[in-house]
């Protein structure tokens, strides 16, 4: 379990990462519990519904390219003639810098350093560059004592993408390739891409879920629970 403490404004909150049990006396705090794992089911806590894909890498290399769609392998296989630069444990400071103009292009929420850095040594960022200038970048929740890695923020060059969405596009399949052999030669037996979109219509999230599911994945429900102070304190924020 990855225990991660915030504030915001004058509210101290906490997240719990993948436990598998209710955190005592919780239910009267600002706590949430993301991809919660337990069969006794939080008192008191707001579910909301949560689905994932996860791989497991235990399974031999050749495998896991078995599980691989036929056009996801092409384009990876592709990028190897691209001369694309891997790189491992970005300062998160680069991170930020990247993914935050991303973000803003897209329409998201910007994160700040100090979230980052409160994930402390659960963070860790990858990202495949051509030359010196990264075209893609992924930021992972790590939790070592489940040997689980779990996919947190992913961003891509979007004035690349204007002008080269082939290349941005071959560049990110071929990422999360690399990540995965790099998490299972350390030693992690699951990669969690990070949540996939069952709601009809919302075409951009299908894209996305179409995208993950050509790497193989089984598909598993891992809803979140929020106290309720946690939930009306959200309410508050989102306003």
């Amino acid at each position: 379990m990855i225990t991660v403490r915030r504030k915001r404004f004058f509210l101290t909150y906490t997240q719990y990462w993948f436990a598998k049990e209710p955190v005592p006396d919780s239910f009267w705090k600002i706590v949430a519990l993301r991809q919660y794992l337990g069969n006794r089911k939080p008192l008191l806590f707001i579910r909301q519904p949560f689905y994932t894909l996860l791989l497991d890498l235990t399974r031999p290399e050749e495998e896991l390219i078995s599980l691989i769609a036929k056009n996801t392998w092409y384009e990876i296989r592709r990028a190897e003639r691209d001369e694309l630069i891997w790189k491992d444990a970005i300062p998160p400071h680069e991170f930020l810098d990247f993914y935050n103009r991303f973000a803003l292009a897209k329409g998201l929420n910007t994160v700040s350093l100090k979230a980052l850095l409160s994930l402390g040594r659960a963070f860790l960022a990858t990202g495949v560059y051509t030359s010196d200038e990264p075209l893609v970048m992924h930021g992972y929740l790590i939790d070592e004592a489940q040997a689980r890695v779990r996919l947190l923020y992913s961003g891509s060059d979007q004035m690349r993408l204007l002008r080269q969405g082939g290349l941005v596009g071959r560049a990110n399949r071929r990422a999360h390739w690399l990540d995965i052999l790099y998490f299972k030669k350390l030693g992690f037996r699951l990669y969690d891409f990070g949540g996939i979109g069952r709601e009809p219509g919302r075409k951009a999230m299908q894209g996305i879920t179409t995208f993950k599911k050509g790497f193989g994945g089984k598909e598993v429900r891992e809803d979140h629970y929020e106290s309720i102070l946690f939930y009306l304190a959200k309410r508050l924020f989102e306003r």
